[in-house]
């Protein structure tokens, strides 16, 4: 693509120069001159929420350029009429102003009934000289988003005013000009998200057979010849006939912190030495060391029901169920209160690791589950978790087997994240240089 023949200064810091021809403005200046044109969406109680009716579009539908069909909420025409509630249509710019990231935009959709908004999303009508989707792709470049990171606040959660969104400087190109930069960006996006979702898929293939692979070897074993009986349990099916099931309290010792302990003795540190994992911390056997709260060893010494050893598996109890990590250092780490600790003599720890990170545990887990909220296991029931068992020998070669498996996973899952991280950089640029006016797409439209 070449650049505009002729550039200015925009006079906008974070934009720099534009095409000569180009204006810029502020946002809140390209709404309609008709009522209501940029408002924000109404503040619906959970009491008036309905099965059926007027649809409720949420910050959760708003995607970065993309309007998301997911949360079906509704409500009353009774309820619209009585809160005078503001009415949104297809193809008004629904703007949220909570993270993340904040400031996101999309159209919104073609449904077959009535919609408004929630108080969290600003609507925006554009004037006739405005091309919707323009305004969306603008909303949607990084020079924008970075600025906007930079000046929103919240102390707990990102969020913005309408005001101020109103007040941000607007790139205005002539409307044929906003026509065909959409027409471009529509014809390029087109082919990168195509290879984005085929590289997301065989991402998720990925996964699905890896988790295949760990719930074959930890039921089946890894000796075709072995012979099988029924295990009793419908979820399992058959196991090889020496091998046993037991409950997980039967092999280990299972401790979490109790609430009491959590509250009275806990305190976190800036300069402590060591490392408190939390649920969000544990993912597929490997710990998220980021963003870790830090304790002193002298409190540590106290906590010594949470102290964790290498061998020591830890298994979150809210959150992220169907995670486990096994501990490869000594004295290093505590579980919080969110976590529990799985200690065992009996039982291989690398072969324990994958059992609990096996679909047989997860469905024990989900089965547990005690809240709608976030998922939730007790203690007292992930005691009572049926494990396979097969012989120490077996044990051992079936972690070693799929350790080995497990990087090779890896491998080829670091390459497609990398094809999907590029390619989402590449959009992102090419949205990016084209609603600024770093290239000149005119000659590219027939």
């Amino acid at each position: 693509m070449k650049p505009y023949p002729r550039m200015k200064e925009s006079g906008v810091e974070w934009i720099g120069k534009i095409p000569e021809h180009w204006e810029v403005t502020r946002l809140k200046r390209i709404q309609s001159k008709e009522p209501r044109s940029f408002v924000d969406g109404n503040w619906i109680e959970a009491p008036f929420i309905t099965d059926k009716g007027i649809r409720l579009i949420q910050t959760g539908n708003i995607g970065i350029g993309e309007y998301k069909e997911k949360g079906f909420r509704f409500i009353s025409e009774e309820t619209f009429k009585k809160l005078n509630c503001n009415e949104i249509f297809p193809d008004d710019v629904l703007i949220c102003r909570l993270a993340e990231p904040v400031g996101r935009a999309c159209l919104a959709p073609k449904l077959k009934s009535k919609m408004i908004t929630s108080v969290d999303v600003a609507i925006l009508k554009p004037s006739k000289n405005i091309e919707p989707k323009f305004v969306v792709y603008f909303l949607t470049n990084s020079k924008y988003f970075d600025w906007l990171n930079s000046v929103s606040r919240g102390s707990t959660r990102q969020r913005i005013s309408r005001s101020m969104l109103g007040d941000i400087d607007f790139i205005l190109p002539s409307l044929s000009e906003q026509k065909q930069i959409c027409s471009f960006l529509k014809k390029e996006i087109s082919k990168i998200d195509f290879d984005l979702e085929k590289n997301k898929k065989l991402s998720k293939l990925l996964d699905e057979k890896r988790a295949s692979t760990i719930n074959h070897a930890i039921i089946r074993g890894l000796k075709p010849s072995a012979k099988m009986e029924n295990s009793g349990i419908t979820w399992i099916g058959k196991i090889p006939k020496h091998w046993e099931i037991k409950k997980l309290k039967m092999i280990s010792v299972i401790t979490k912190l109790t609430g009491f302990e959590y509250t009275s003795f806990w305190k976190t540190e800036d300069e402590g030495e060591i490392l408190a994992i939390r649920g969000e911390n544990i993912g597929f056997n490997e710990l998220d060391k980021g963003n870790m709260e830090k304790i002193s060893k002298k409190l540590s010494d106290k906590l010594s029901r949470s102290k964790l050893f290498k061998g020591d598996i830890v298994f979150p109890c809210t959150g992220s169920i169907g995670n486990a990590a096994i501990i490869l250092e000594d004295n290093k780490y505590h579980i919080n209160q969110n976590v529990a600790k799985i200690s065992s003599k009996i039982i291989d720890p690398n072969f324990l690791v994958f059992v609990l990170l096996s679909n047989i545990v997860k469905f024990q887990a989900t089965s547990a589950n005690t809240s709608g909220i976030q998922p939730v296991v007790l203690i007292k029931n992930i005691r009572q978790f049926l494990i396979p068992i097969p012989p120490k020998d077996e044990q051992k070669e079936i972690a070693e087997y799929l350790a080995k498996k497990m990087v090779e996973f890896d491998n080829t899952n670091l390459i497609l994240k990398n094809k999907i991280q590029k390619l989402t950089e590449l959009r992102q640029s090419i949205i990016t240089s084209t609603v600024t006016g770093q290239i000149d797409v005119r000659e590219t439209i027939v």
